[in-house]
C-alpha cells in the first residue's frame, strides 16, 4: 500500500501537538502519544517517534527543529542527542532519570521533562507562525 509523503506544516503540527502532550504526561515515552499509531497508518513509520526525524530522513542539516538544537560543527549530525544544551538531550536525559532513579529524583525529572517538552512544542508552534506570515 502507497503511503502518503508528509509535509512541512503537517510534520510540524504533529510534532507540535505530540510535545504539548508529552508536557502534560511526563514519564511517558513518545510512541504512547494516542494519535502516533493513526498517524503511521497514513504516513508509515515514523522514525525515532519523531517527526522532525521523518521529515529530514537522517540528514540532520535538513530538520526543521535545528534552531532549537543549536549544533556545533562537532555535533551536527544527532545534534538533537548529542548537544547536551538541547531542550530533547535534557527531556531524555530527565526521562531516563525519572524511569530509573530513586524516587527522591523523580520530581525534578518530571518538571524537567515538562519544561523542556514545552520548549520544544513552543518551537514548532513558532515555526508554525512563520510559516502561515509566508
Amino acid at each position: 500500500m502507497m503511503r502518503k509523503r508528509m509535509d512541512l506544516h503537517t510534520g510540524i503540527k504533529y510534532c507540535m501537538l505530540m510535545w504539548y502532550w508529552i508536557s502534560k504526561n511526563p514519564g511517558k515515552p513518545k510512541h504512547e502519544w494516542p494519535m502516533l499509531e493513526t498517524i503511521e497508518g497514513v504516513y508509515g513509520d515514523i522514525m525515532h517517534d519523531c517527526f522532525a526525524c521523518h521529515l529530514c530522513f537522517k540528514d540532520c542539516s535538513a530538520c526543521p527543529l535545528i534552531g532549537l538544537f543549536n549544533p556545533t560543527e562537532e555535533y551536527y549530525e544527532g545534534a538533537c542527542e548529542n548537544n547536551l544544551e538541547s531542550p530533547y538531550n535534557k527531556w531524555s536525559h530527565a526521562y531516563w532519570g525519572f524511569r530509573y532513579n530513586a524516587a527522591s529524583h523523580q520530581a525534578t525529572n518530571k518538571r524537567i521533562m515538562v519544561w523542556q517538552a514545552k520548549k520544544i512544542a513552543d518551537y514548532c508552534k513558532n515555526l508554525l507562525v512563520e510559516m502561515e506570515k509566508k
